[in-house]
């Protein structure tokens, strides 16, 4: 398995709609078919922020590596 990494996220928010909360984010990689290591990867972000871009979620992700 490949390890996680904002990366390997960027694939799955393709056609995402923001602003989005990580709730939303979860939800929507899930029905994109990501694999478990990356919705573990995106719980990991804070429950009270709002991505506004790809570059906001991914910009956060680094921060928790």
């Amino acid at each position: 398995m490949t390890a996680t990494n904002p990366v390997n996220v960027k694939k799955y928010l393709k056609g995402m709609d923001y602003p989005v909360n990580k709730d939303d984010l979860i939800k929507y990689v899930q029905e994109q078919g990501a694999e478990d290591d990356i919705i573990e990867f995106l719980e990991q972000l804070s429950d009270n922020e709002d991505y506004n871009s790809p570059k906001e979620v991914n910009q956060a992700l680094g921060e928790i590596q």
